[in-house]
């Protein structure tokens, strides 16, 4: 991933089966969401917003999930150094 991360920029871990966690952005997440409801939801924007407000985990299929948990990134620019 190559964005640059703005103090006020939401991440979240995200944990998928058979994938190393990693860390993504709101939107990229959205975007995920997204990839996986286009078939089962009418109006995907308005289930990503519910999944987004309600829950960290979407079973894909038996034994497959994808799971999100907001996290705060400690970038080097941003800590306070005393030493």
């Amino acid at each position: 991933m190559a964005e640059t991360a703005t103090d006020d920029e939401v991440y979240y871990v995200l944990l998928e089966t058979g994938a190393e966690e990693r860390f993504v952005t709101e939107a990229q997440l959205r975007t995920l969401l997204a990839s996986y409801l286009h078939a089962q939801a009418d109006d995907v924007e308005a289930a990503v917003t519910h999944l987004l407000n309600t829950a960290c985990e979407l079973t894909l299929q038996p034994g497959h999930y994808c799971q999100w948990y907001v996290t705060r990134l400690d970038r080097p620019s941003s800590r306070r150094r005393d030493w």
